[in-house]
């Protein structure tokens, strides 16, 4: 077929106006076939266009009738001769030609068959990305303007379509995870609004299930973020084999994770999901060659009913997940609405604990640590406390859960520790031989290789020495961190004279065999312990004891409540004990009245 001169044919205005206003592939180009068979006077047009590896095709009649529709997708593309297709001329496909093909695409394109279809090319900065198919009776007969009109529409079509198709790829491309290819947050707060607004809860729920990865940070504090991104990645596949196709999964933090789920069955087929989810990341999994130990916490929030925000679904979510943490992770949770009451409390908790440590006003309090042997105190526990302003003075069990949560655990043992050491100043400037003072650090704490440091300036500044400070390390600190930060810091403190004890040892954290590779110097046997209601408790803390004193460790009990458990204590052969029944914790101003009326050597008028 002839060339002809393109360049001064124009199209109707008020059809490209209406292309124009289309925002989709599909409907442009099923509007586009529908409006062609009476532009150009033909039998049929179908119009298709290639978007990634999926052709859309649309074909419409002169009455304006859909005909069909498809999707092909690569298999079918591949089969289909592209060759053929020439932006210069259309190429004409004869029914017999159809015929001798195995091409679907190309069957699609001629319709029922029984007459030739002009075939013109669509193409993008020379790349092929559609076609437009004419159905006409004798291709002979079709004037040269139609010609030129439809290879117009066709040029036209195909820089709409790729117009489209990249402001398609831009706005997946700003609601995808970069990483692991799922839904971000923008996508599922989209996602999760047009699911709610539906408004029609017969027989089916939206539930959300918000999932956070357990000892992530550890994995990429040990192994480097590299071995973290993998480890992304494979938690990402494994949640797109157990969903269902229709779920939405969307990654909306470092670790946290959100899954939207449709269920007919209630909220139990979420449950069900959430439970498969756990039990697949209890064993530890394998990464780039190394052995990975991921849990993972899942909160689950339900609704039911129309007229439930987005937001507030999430957030539900969210707080169930926190009970989840709250019980030490690596379980499910759904939301209930008493949890909501708690996370209201928990918040103004917050809120004041931010101010408190604003202004400073937690305080040191002082129980004695005695000596078994001497009777003679031979140190103070520094415990924190919040004077409160509405609810009264407040112990560590208050608000130590929220503070650790919220970061604001590091500026109150600061707080604290700071005053401690400042009124063991104050005792000796009075004339009192005052021991050393222990404070127990938190894993924030613990976390900052410049410890030693900060600690040796605090106490330089007041004229006292690291060995008037000891650290108390809990146990489960030091057996869940393995990335080697807090030994570091152990083993800085111990070379600048710091003392430091293990504390709350024996509840069952670190096997014995770890004491003689930790940086500690004493332990301190955990209350639990402490009870020895029965001979089993008497013989737990009888070997811990002893391989505490085989390895040159000293012993510290504390929670000592009764005489029998003092004696008990004494004669199995602990150094040191602390407890209500040797003397409270007490303010400063206690400590010094204390001090006045006892002395050094309190134990035997106390017990005695």
């Amino acid at each position: 077929m002839a060339r002809f001169d393109r360049d001064h044919v124009s199209l109707p205005m008020e059809f490209i106006d209406s292309l124009s206003r289309i925002d989709t592939i599909p409907g442009l180009i099923a509007h586009c076939a529908s409006v062609l068979p009476r532009l150009l006077g033909v039998d049929r047009a179908c119009v298709t266009f290639l978007d990634g590896k999926t052709l859309h095709a649309t074909a419409f009649l002169p009455n304006g009738t859909q005909e069909d529709s498809a999707a092909f997708q690569a298999t079918d593309t591949a089969q289909f001769d592209w060759d053929m297709l020439d932006e210069a001329a259309p190429a004409l496909v004869t029914p017999n030609a159809v015929t001798m093909r195995d091409d679907p695409i190309l069957r699609f394109a001629a319709g029922d068959g029984s007459g030739n279809t002009l075939l013109f090319a669509m193409a993008d900065a020379g790349n092929m990305v559609g076609f437009v198919a004419l159905g006409v009776t004798d291709a002979a007969a079709i004037p040269d303007p139609v010609i030129q009109w439809t290879q117009v529409i066709c040029r036209w079509v195909a820089k709409q379509a790729v117009l489209l198709q990249q402001i398609a790829m831009n706005r997946r491309l700003a609601e995808t995870d970069d990483l692991t290819g799922l839904a971000n947050r923008a996508r599922l707060q989209g996602h999760l609004e047009t699911l709610l607004e539906l408004g029609d809860f017969r027989g089916r729920s939206v539930s959300v299930l918000h999932i956070d990865l357990d000892r992530f940070k550890e994995i990429n504090d040990t192994h480097g973020h590299g071995t973290g991104d993998a480890v992304l990645c494979h938690v990402a596949r494994i949640m797109r084999a157990e969903a269902a196709p229709h779920d939405l999964i969307a990654r909306v933090g470092g670790d946290e994770f959100v899954i939207v789920a449709v269920r007919g069955a209630g909220a139990e087929s979420a449950r069900r999901l959430a439970d498969r989810l756990v039990w697949k990341f209890r064993r530890p999994v394998m990464i780039e060659g190394l052995e990975c130990q991921i849990g993972l916490s899942i909160g689950i929030a339900e609704a039911d009913a129309p007229d439930v925000p987005a937001d507030r679904l999430i957030a539900d979510a969210d707080i169930a997940l926190y009970e989840v943490k709250r019980r030490g992770r690596n379980g499910v949770q759904p939301f209930t609405p008493k949890m909501r009451a708690r996370m209201t409390d928990r918040v103004a908790l917050l809120s004041e604990m931010q101010r408190s440590v604003e202004t400073n006003r937690f305080e040191p309090f002082f129980q004695p640590q005695v000596s078994m042997q001497s009777g003679e105190i031979t140190g103070f526990e520094i415990l924190a406390r919040w004077p409160h302003p509405t609810r009264g003075l407040l112990s560590p069990e208050a608000f130590l859960e929220v503070a650790a949560d919220s970061g604001l655990l590091r500026k109150i043992d600061d707080i604290v520790r700071g005053k401690g050491l400042v009124a063991l100043r104050r005792l000796r400037d009075e004339g009192w031989h005052a021991p050393r003072m222990s404070f127990n650090a938190s894993e924030r704490t613990l976390r900052d290789r410049k410890l030693a440091d900060v600690l040796l300036y605090e106490l330089d500044a007041i004229d006292l020495a690291p060995s008037d400070l000891v650290v108390e390390v809990g146990e489960a600190i030091l057996v869940h961190c393995r990335d080697g930060r807090i030994a570091e810091t152990l083993r800085r403190l111990r070379a600048c004279g710091f003392e430091v004890a293990l504390d709350n040892f024996g509840v069952g954290h670190a096997a014995m065999s770890h004491l003689t590779r930790l940086e500690v110097s004493s332990v301190k046997l955990d209350r639990t312990l402490i009870a020895l209601e029965n001979a089993g408790d008497q013989a737990i803390v009888r070997a811990a004891v002893s391989l505490a004193k085989d390895l040159g460790l000293a012993v510290t009990a504390e929670g000592v409540e009764t005489t029998g458990q003092y004696a008990t204590l004494q004669g199995i052969g602990c150094d040191t004990v602390q407890g209500h029944k040797v003397c409270r914790a007490m303010n400063f101003t206690a400590l010094a009245r204390f001090l006045s009326r006892h002395g050094q050597f309190p134990e035997l008028r106390l017990l005695g």
